[in-house]
């Protein structure tokens, strides 16, 4: 009877052992999001190994120097004019396409394909094809801005250190006030304020100004009076000794707009925490994820309880489950930017928008990328002193084995 029992008890102890080596990894993946994911610290490093700073204004010049030259209705007729759609042409359109295809033309997540151009063009061709609207587009001296005008522009404006220093303080600020240690949450903008009002403001106008076409006679007369008067600007080329001229111009109306920025632009406006506050939500959320460490701490107590019996037992039953669960985690870890590489591929950059560039979408998924390598590097981390532990301790246990006893 009482080896029956001892097998029993070993039994549930191997249950619970089992079950501990499955569940550990994911409670330390668990336990690691939420000690990571809501820490500025780790976007912080993954913006810098990425480089963010120094690349964004290249690649958003090359961005902003294509989107303002493009006509959406050419390359989504379906988008243009969809706020307020003539019923005829809108229930042609409805009639010969798939209601979730109208659906995604109509709010421009993508362009039609051909077979698509093909079905909605007798529609078009009765009822007329959309004109875009001059009303909420950008200002026609921004078409004659190239990629290098536009970087040239950024880089003035918000110059990598500038750009580091406003994306820290504002992921300090948006995580101060999801942990609740905030009442608001802000973007500065004084750095922004000071260049725009200072010299690099003056560069800024004057490349927007070469980039015009000369200036005729009448629009020279008109800058002439605006050096008088501090007008309005007209954006045209007058030549570089008219720019010199008009340079006190250009600083005195950039002060008065850098007067009416901001010196923050609000994200969230101090309010109490009450219920169906997200704020809520992700205390609770993370109240869950740090007690889930206590489920495999109740297991491996379940194996003490029925299987440790001496220091060498204990070391065995703690230690070869511990190190089997570390071995388990260091793969998950080693195998978590792999996995969301392929996902990325295979599934989110297919279903990008036409109007987002892909370049500007693999930054944001690099970006990603770079914050779940931070984070399984930890995971690897924290699985191999763990599996250290457990090696160590199941080491202990075949070196504290009892010495066979000699032959006669």
């Amino acid at each position: 009877m009482k080896t029956f029992f001892r097998i029993l008890a070993r039994s549930v102890a191997a249950i619970f052992a089992l079950l501990f080596v499955l569940t550990l990894p994911v409670v330390l993946l668990v336990v690691n999001i939420e000690r990571q994911f809501l820490d500025s610290g780790i976007y912080k490093q993954a913006l810098n190994r990425e480089e963010i700073y120094k690349d964004l204004p290249a690649l958003l010049s090359q961005t902003l120097a294509s989107s303002v030259s493009i006509n959406p209705c050419e390359n989504n007729p379906v988008a243009c004019g969809a706020e307020d759609p003539d019923p005829e042409l809108h229930a042609c359109l409805e009639g010969v396409l798939d209601p979730s295809a109208y659906q995604e033309l109509a709010q421009n997540q993508r362009v039609p394909t051909e077979t698509e151009i093909a079905l909605i063009t007798p529609c078009f061709d009765q009822f007329g094809w959309p004109e875009p609207s001059a009303e909420g587009g950008p200002p026609e001296f921004m078409k004659n801005l190239d990629a290098s005008d536009w970087e040239a522009i950024l880089r003035n404006l918000l110059p990598p250190e500038d750009m580091q220093q406003m994306a820290e303080q504002t992921l300090d600020s948006l995580f101060a006030y999801l942990n609740q240690e905030a009442e608001s949450a802000a973007i500065p903008l004084t750095a922004l304020k000071t260049r725009l009002a200072g010299p690099e403001g003056v560069e800024i106008v004057g490349t927007l100004i070469k980039a015009q076409p000369p200036c005729t006679l009448e629009q020279i007369a008109g800058m002439a009076a605006t050096i008088l008067t501090s007008g309005e600007l007209i954006f045209c080329n007058p030549g570089e000794e008219m720019l010199v001229t008009l340079q006190p111009v250009f600083q005195e109306q950039l002060i008065e707009v850098s007067n009416g920025i901001p010196d923050e632009a609000v994200l969230f406006e101090p309010s109490p925490v009450t219920e169906g506050d997200p704020r809520q939500g992700i205390q609770i959320a993370r109240t869950v994820m740090r007690l889930s460490l206590l489920l495999p701490l109740a297991l491996l107590l379940g194996v003490t309880v029925f299987a440790v019996r001496d220091l060498r037992s204990w070391l065995r039953w703690w230690g070869i489950p511990l190190l089997a669960a570390a071995a388990i985690s260091l793969v998950i870890s080693l195998a978590l930017t792999g996995l969301y590489g392929i996902f990325i591929a295979r599934y989110a950059l297919p279903e990008v928008p036409a109007h987002i560039p892909l370049d500007l979408a693999q930054m944001g998924f690099d970006l990603g990328r770079a914050v779940l390598r931070l984070l399984s590097q930890r995971l690897a981390l924290l699985s191999a002193l763990i599996g250290l532990v457990g090696g160590g301790m199941w080491a202990g246990s075949l070196f504290g084995r009892d010495k066979a006893p000699a032959k006669r």
